[in-house]
C-alpha cells in the first residue's frame, strides 16, 4: 500500500475537529417554509437513455477508509488500484472490496457521470501533483506538495453553481422521513430526488451520545445527509430515520430538492462535511459508500 490516511492537521478523523473551528464555519442560510414542507418527492423515474448524468461524486482519499495501492499489486489491472474497507456504526471494518469495478456499475445506472478521487500528496511524495484515470469516467488525482484535499475541494465547489433551490425546514418527526422514503425503496433511479440535511444543534447529546456518535453528529454544527435518488440510498435512509428517531431537539432537519447539477462529496471529516454543505453541494459519509456501491 503506498497511500493510507494520513494523520496531518486537515487528516483528521470527525472527532478531532475542534468546538471553535467548528463555530468559525460559515453556517448557511434556511428559511421555513410550511408550503415547501408540504412538498413531496417526485417519483423515481428511469434515467434517458443515451443520456450521462453530470452529477459528481467526489471521494477524499484523505479521510475516510480507502486506499491507493501499489501498482505491483494491481496485476495490470488499474481497476484493482482503489481498496475500499467496510464502515459500520463509523467503525472500520476487515472486508474490503476492489472499490474501482463497483463504482463502473454505479456509473453505468447513471445515478452519477463521474467520479474523482482525491489524495494528499504528502504520503504519496512520488505520485505528487500527477492525475490519472482508472476507467472512463473514474479518475485519481494526487495533491502536490503542500497542498491540502480539503482546501482543494472546498475551493472547487465554490466556484460552482448547483441550481438547486432554497434549503427550506423540514419535518421534525424523522418518522415521516423513513415514510417517504421508503416508497422509493424498489426504484433503482431516480432523475430527480430528495435530500434531507441534519445539523447538529447545541444542545447536550445526553442519552443519545451513542446513536450521534455513530452518524458522525456529536459535534455542534456537525452534517449528516439522508439520500432519495438511488434504491439503495432509499433503503439506507428508512434505517438512518429510524435510528435517529428518537433524538428530539438534538437536530434540525432541512429538506432540499436536487437535480443533475448536484455535487456530492464522501468523508468522513466532520469539518469538511460542514464547509462542503456551506457550498451547496452534499456529503455523504463511507458507510453510505458502501452502501451505495455494494447493494
Amino acid at each position: 500500500i503506498i497511500m493510507s490516511n494520513t494523520t496531518g492537521k486537515h487528516c483528521s478523523s470527525n472527532e478531532e475537529a475542534s468546538d471553535a473551528q467548528i463555530a468559525a464555519a460559515k453556517k448557511p442560510e434556511y428559511s421555513d417554509s410550511s408550503e415547501n414542507n408540504k412538498k413531496s418527492p417526485r417519483k423515481p423515474s428511469a434515467s434517458p437513455q443515451g443520456t450521462t448524468s453530470t452529477r459528481q461524486l467526489i471521494i477524499d482519499g484523505c479521510n475516510g477508509p480507502i486506499r491507493l495501492l501499489d501498482p505491483s499489486k494491481c496485476k495490470g489491472d488499474s481497476r484493482k488500484a482503489i481498496s475500499l474497507l467496510r464502515v459500520v456504526n463509523g467503525e472500520s471494518q476487515q472486508l474490503r472490496i476492489d472499490a474501482v469495478p463497483k463504482i463502473d456499475a454505479l456509473l453505468a445506472k447513471e445515478i452519477f457521470g463521474n467520479v474523482r478521487i482525491l489524495f494528499d500528496g504528502g504520503g504519496i511524495k512520488d505520485k505528487a501533483g500527477k492525475k490519472w484515470t482508472v476507467s472512463s469516467r473514474v479518475s485519481v488525482e494526487v495533491t502536490g506538495i503542500g497542498e491540502e484535499v480539503d482546501a482543494i475541494i472546498v475551493e472547487e465547489l465554490s466556484k460552482r453553481r448547483f441550481g438547486r433551490v432554497d434549503r427550506t425546514a423540514g419535518p421534525s418527526d424523522l418518522g415521516e422521513v423513513s415514510q417517504t422514503f421508503g416508497e422509493n425503496t424498489g426504484n433503482d433511479y431516480s432523475s430527480d430526488g430528495v435530500v434531507y440535511c441534519l445539523r447538529r444543534t447545541s444542545k447536550g447529546p445526553g442519552r443519545s451520545r451513542t446513536v450521534l456518535k455513530q452518524f458522525q453528529l456529536l459535534r455542534p454544527g456537525s452534517l449528516y445527509c439522508i439520500f432519495g435518488f438511488a434504491a439503495a440510498l432509499c433503503s439506507s435512509a428508512v434505517t438512518d430515520a429510524k435510528r435517529l428517531k428518537g433524538v428530539r431537539g438534538l437536530i434540525k432537519v432541512y429538506r432540499e430538492e436536487v437535480n443533475e447539477s448536484m455535487a456530492v462529496v464522501v468523508t468522513d471529516d466532520v469539518l469538511l462535511r460542514q464547509r462542503v454543505v456551506d457550498t451547496g453541494a452534499f456529503v455523504m459519509t463511507f458507510e453510505q459508500l458502501w452502501d451505495l456501491l455494494v447493494a
